[in-house]
């Protein structure tokens, strides 16, 4: 009977390449004799199965003590700290020196090279700074600055004059420019439009009406923009100032339709302007939320606001000139000549002369 004769078994897999030297000799060469290559053995003997780096050599000054004495020591020792490979990366900008190179050569005293500053870097909890409010942030500014003012107050004349600085604290100075820019804004477009309300209705009764109808206004938009959580910031200040200018619309062509009428009561000179002017006004208001909605299905926030500024102007706009303005006006607007300065045919009558 002839049988198969099995297969040889299969020669074991040779060992994966040893990082460290396979005899009492250590690595290849210049490491030493008696490793197996391709090791990568370190410097010296013994069998090694780990590859490790080469310890740093020590500092000349890792075992000076603050403050030293010595300014030349205290320099060199720095400038060495700083040359470590382990400390340079992180350290190396923190910390800048005079140069006098330039005037040992121009004659001068050629001294070391000196610190000129050394900065110290914290980390806070503040978190999402640019979006927090500025009275959120101004405590914790005022915190550092306590903190400062001791410090130089305890600290050799040398060292006093240290200062904290954070782009933090830029937030807080932005949000307050934005604060007094919208408020300055809004200001100047109500005097504005009382001027222009006092030129169009020669009647200052009517036109201080329509101011406050228009302070209204400013105040429901801003209170909106802080109840649905708007941040102060540059579409919100430019809106502000572009509030008033808008809301004088409808309050004027109401209260020009008012005057206008020849009605001998306020309830018939109401429902004058009302019958001329309110479905154009209300016409107009509708006409620009449309255009303002339209602005929300864009994705750049600047347009997002904008419509939401301007949809919430114009709601507001319309509101108030229907029912706060016209109710003020039957209630206590002028009948007959009654706060009227002049008519515009006088106007007109003085012109010609």
């Amino acid at each position: 009977v002839f049988r198969r004769r099995p297969p040889p078994p299969a020669p074991p897999p040779p060992p994966p390449p040893a990082l460290g030297g396979a005899g009492g000799g250590g690595g290849p060469p210049p490491g030493g004799g008696g490793g197996a290559p391709p090791s990568f053995g370190g410097v010296g003997g013994g069998g090694g199965g780990s590859f490790r780096l080469p310890a740093p050599p020590p500092s000349p000054y890792a075992n000076l003590t603050f403050p030293v004495d010595d300014a030349e020591t205290f320099v060199e020792s720095l400038r060495a700290f700083l040359a470590l490979p382990q400390f340079a990366a992180r350290f190396a900008r923190r910390v800048n020196f005079y140069n006098f190179t330039a005037d040992a050569a121009a004659g001068g005293d050629g001294r070391l090279d000196e610190p000129r500053f050394v900065t110290v870097v914290a980390n806070t909890t503040l978190k999402d700074s640019l979006g927090t409010p500025r009275l959120t942030i101004e405590p914790h500014y005022d915190a550092w600055e306590a903190h400062m003012t001791a410090f130089n107050e305890r600290a050799p004349p040398e060292l006093a004059g240290a200062f904290h600085t954070s782009p933090t604290w830029i937030t807080i100075r932005t949000q307050a420019v934005y604060v007094e820019s919208a408020w300055q804004g809004a200001l100047s477009s109500v005097a504005v439009a009382f001027v222009v309300l006092s030129v169009a209705t020669l009647n200052p009764i009517v036109a201080l009406l329509a101011t406050v109808c228009i302070c209204g206004v400013v105040l429901t938009v801003a209170a909106l923009a802080v109840i649905i959580g708007w941040q102060l910031g540059v579409i919100e200040s430019i809106s502000a100032i572009m509030l008033a200018g808008l809301a004088v619309d409808a309050t004027a062509h109401l209260a020009i339709s008012y005057l206008e009428s020849h009605s001998e009561t306020r309830a018939d000179k109401v429902r004058d302007a009302f019958t001329e002017m309110g479905v154009t006004v209300l016409g107009g208001a509708l006409t620009s939320m449309g255009a303002a909605a339209a602005l929300f299905l864009c994705f750049m926030q600047f347009f997002f606001k904008f419509g939401g500024a301007l949809f919430m102007l114009m709601a507001s706009s319309i509101t108030f000139a229907l029912f706060f303005f016209m109710t003020m006006l039957a209630i206590c607007g002028p009948v007959g000549k009654w706060g009227r300065a002049l008519k515009w045919r006088d106007v007109r009558s003085l012109c010609r002369r």
